[in-house]
Formats: structure tokens, sequence, C-alpha cells
């Protein structure tokens, strides 16, 4: 029979980024994004794809934006 061993929780590899600011032209490529969907939230996916092409990775500091620019809290993102 086969046991059954708790989960271990992934831990939270994101970076920081002190210095994190948006580009006015990358926020707004992600305002555009946006229109695209019937719901912000469905839109994370490519704001991350956008936040990953400019920045080379996601940080903390990003996932937080974005999360505030969907209205959704981080865990979320």
């Amino acid at each position: 029979m086969n046991e059954i061993h708790p989960i271990e929780p992934i831990p939270n590899p994101l970076s920081e980024q002190p210095d994190f600011a948006v580009p006015k032209a990358l926020e707004a490529e992600i305002d555009e994004l946006i229109t695209h969907y019937p719901q912000k939230r469905s839109a994370s996916v490519m704001v991350l794809h956008a936040m990953q092409e400019q920045f080379g990775y996601i940080s903390r500091q990003a996932v937080e934006w974005i999360a505030t620019k969907l209205s959704l809290q981080p865990t979320n993102i």
C-alpha cells in the first residue's frame, strides 16, 4: 500500500527588485493587452510574459504590481 506523504510547500524563489519601475511604454502595452480579455484576471499570463520580456525575470515587486493592476491578490498571479 502506498503511503501518502505531506506535500512540501514550494519555496518562494522570486527575486527582489528594489529599483522596480514599469516604463510608460510597457504600462501602455499592458493596458492595451488587458482590453483583449473579458475579465482583467484573464490577462495575467500575458502580462507576466510582457514583464518577463522586459526585465528577463519576474520579481516579487513585478508580481505585486501586476496583482494591483489586475485587481487581484499576489497569490493569484
